[in-house]
């Protein structure tokens, strides 16, 4: 049951990560843009009170409109985890009508924590969905710092294997208790002030608010239909934590909340 689970979690970040895909950056970030952001996704955070208790950078890339055979996704796999120095780590395969998925969980030479995921999918003719394939790279820590190291020639590693990548990156913090809506809302709106963000986009439901801003402390930002953005905060209340858990991503969360 827990790999079929697994094997569903996958499927759900890659799809994920190519819905991110559609949406048009005014240009790819670099790797010192990407320090930058970080640095900005954590004076979000921080400005709330909370403590930063894990964070991503993600690289996606739609790589073909072909459904590809297990061996060939396999071989991109171990390319991929070669250019990353990846010095050990677990391969898990798995494969239905609607999908085939290699993954691998390891570490790189530097110590840094990776995910390697590539996907392909035969689409549905009748729906008028092509074949695709995808690839989905994540390294994480809970440390700013140790995914600022990581994100130098990041995407230049991967960029022979997956042109036209996308990178994105996100942390999560913590704070103790549960604030009111109204309280969630006035951490949030403070932190976007601390960063020169103004708010593009309000979402708001019981026990959850969410931001998409445009700073300019960051040069880039999606441009896609009506204003430019390119950072997302989130403020929640999770029962089951019985803490407050604060998102900020660039140039959206890419972790389901």
């Amino acid at each position: 049951m827990l790999r079929y689970w697994k094997i569903a979690l996958l499927i759900f970040l890659v799809a994920g990560s190519a819905l991110l895909a559609t949406r048009s950056l005014s240009r790819q970030a670099t790797g010192g843009e990407i320090a930058n952001q970080i640095d900005v996704l954590a004076t979000l955070v921080e400005q709330t009170g909370a403590r930063i208790v894990d964070g991503e950078i993600q690289y996606f890339a739609a790589l073909n409109s072909s459904f590809q055979p297990m061996a060939k996704l396999e071989r991109l796999l171990l390319a991929v985890a070669e250019a990353l120095q990846i010095t050990a780590g677990t391969v898990e395969k798995g494969a239905g009508e609607t999908y085939r998925v290699i993954d691998l969980t390891g570490r790189s030479q530097e110590g840094y924590s990776t995910h390697i995921v590539v996907q392909s999918n035969p689409g549905d003719k009748e729906a008028g969905i092509s074949p695709q394939t995808y690839l989905l790279v994540v390294v994480s820590d809970a440390s700013p710092a140790v995914l600022k190291a990581a994100s130098v020639d990041f995407a230049g590693r991967l960029e022979p294997y997956a042109a036209g990548g996308r990178l994105s990156c996100y942390l999560t913090g913590y704070l103790a208790g549960k604030r009111s809506d109204s309280e969630m809302a006035r951490l949030a709106q403070s932190a976007l002030q601390a960063v020169e963000a103004e708010p593009v986009e309000e979402f708001i439901l019981e026990e959850l608010v969410s931001y998409t801003a445009y700073t300019p402390r960051l040069s880039a930002a999606v441009t896609e239909g009506g204003a430019p953005f390119n950072v997302n905060l989130a403020v929640h209340y999770d029962n089951f934590l019985e803490k407050t858990v604060v998102w900020a991503g660039f140039p959206l969360i890419h972790d389901p909340y």
